[in-house]
């Protein structure tokens, strides 16, 4: 058993969790967490964003599933700075 800590957007939480069920996950544990950006600061002000933590025990062979999954929904689009 591995596991598996993933910080991403709160806006996208249900359609990871939904993703994770979709390949057999059932249990994870959510925490809500605070995460800081380059792209939200300026000169003046630094901003810690809402984020969601997930912590998922998964088989080690459904390790690379999992991460891949993460990996492709969490996506928003966005670029870096």
């Amino acid at each position: 058993m591995k596991n598996v800590e993933a910080i991403i957007t709160s806006f996208k939480f249900d359609e990871v969790r939904q993703a994770l069920s979709s390949i057999g996950v059932q249990e994870l544990t959510v925490s809500e967490v605070r995460g800081f950006s380059d792209l939200y600061q300026d000169s003046e002000h630094e901003v810690f964003l809402p984020k969601v933590k997930l912590d998922i025990t998964v088989p080690d062979e459904l390790v690379p599933q999992v991460l891949k999954t993460i990996e492709r929904v969490r996506r928003t689009g966005r670029t870096r700075n």
